[in-house]
């Protein structure tokens, strides 16, 4: 028997640990990443909340590393230890001198280049606090019920998601992301879609690409109307985890996601090679499935595959052909760079 549960996520209930995780967090700023995760550690057994789990806490560190990591020092902390290290010393003398003639070559202070030196690696990244100089607890919850609800998606075997109204923005992402994923709807009269998902766990290889490209949808649930179905295997049997709209998310960036660079170059290549092109076609009806081209070249639709089986794109095919279409697939292995992708397509003309 499968069983069924609905995972813990965050929401106004858990503000008030949240608001002390926040402060904790707030007074490491400018101190290593491990300052704040050290005495996030000690702050924890102290809380006394029924609703504190350890994931949770695991979640809220990913959120304070989104908002409080500020820019990456990875160059800085390379130019820093060029000019620091060197021949070893062991006086403490010759080692101030040192730090203060590279502090004063690179415009900064003895005690910032000490903190710089090593600063590109995880736990000694600077803690810097958000725009705004404060940390917003329901903020902090909203991304860390992303990492979530991404967790549970990263370790199933299939997701069903149905969504309410205009499903194009969502199906887009779902196809840039390369997941197998077969979408249907339910006629006009019923303004819902629903997206069947292969999940990480059916697959063979790959899992952990594949996982975050399938994490990748839930900052787009935001705002809408949904439900999701996770089947998932824990070790201790299946079981299905059940989500459903309205959860605390950030608000969901308005920009469509960004057409890869893969596919640009795959448009520039086809049409320098004199195929018309259209970019963003409209979607295919066939029976109550949906299909998605991403783009339509001499009148063919071509779909850009990231990850697939003999299975899926025979499923897939049958599909369009069944409303007259006869579909185009390039096969994108998700390991391969954009550009080696764009320079080995095949030219359209040749048999899908």
């Amino acid at each position: 028997m499968i069983a069924s549960r609905s995972p813990a996520l965050l929401d106004a209930q858990d503000a008030t640990w949240l608001a002390t995780l926040c402060a904790a967090a707030a007074a490491t700023a400018g101190q290593p990443w491990r300052v704040l995760e050290d005495r996030v550690a000690s702050v924890v057994p102290q809380l006394g909340h029924p609703r504190v789990r350890p994931r949770d806490v695991l979640a809220v560190l990913g959120a304070f590393r989104q908002l409080m990591a500020g820019p990456s020092t990875r160059k800085l902390a390379r130019t820093v230890r060029a000019r620091v290290l060197g021949t070893p010393v062991f006086d403490a003398a010759a080692r101030t001198t040192r730090i203060t003639d590279a502090a004063t070559a690179l415009g900064r202070t003895p005690a910032e280049l000490e903190q710089l030196l090593w600063s590109d690696l995880s736990r000694e990244r600077l803690v810097m606090m958000p725009v705004g100089g404060r940390l917003d607890p329901l903020a902090v919850a909203e991304l860390a019920n992303v990492e979530l609800v991404a967790r549970v998606l990263r370790r199933a075997l299939a997701v069903t998601l149905v969504v309410r109204g205009d499903p194009r923005e969502l199906a887009r992402l779902v196809a840039r992301c390369g997941l197998l994923a077969t979408i249907s709807t339910r006629g006009q009269e019923d303004d819902t879609t629903t997206f069947a998902i292969v999940g990480p766990l059916a697959l063979f290889h790959t899992t952990t690409v594949y996982g975050r490209a399938i994490a990748a949808i839930v900052p787009r649930l935001a705002g809408r109307d949904f439900s999701l179905t996770v089947t998932v295997d824990d070790g201790a049997g299946p079981g299905t985890v059940a989500l459903a709209s309205p959860i605390l998310l950030p608000p969901a960036n308005p920009a469509s996601p960004p057409v890869p660079v893969a596919t640009r170059a795959l448009v520039a290549t086809l049409e320098a090679a004199g195929h018309v092109v259209e970019r963003d076609p409209a979607p295919i009806t066939s029976g109550t499935r949906v299909l998605f081209p991403d783009l339509v070249v001499d009148g063919r639709p071509l779909e850009i595959i990231g990850f697939a089986t003999a299975a899926y794109l025979a499923d897939k095919r049958a599909a369009y052909l069944a409303a007259n279409h006869d579909p185009i697939f390039e096969e994108l292995s998700p390991r391969r760079s954009s550009r080696t992708r764009a320079a080995s397509t095949p030219p359209p003309s040749r048999a899908p």
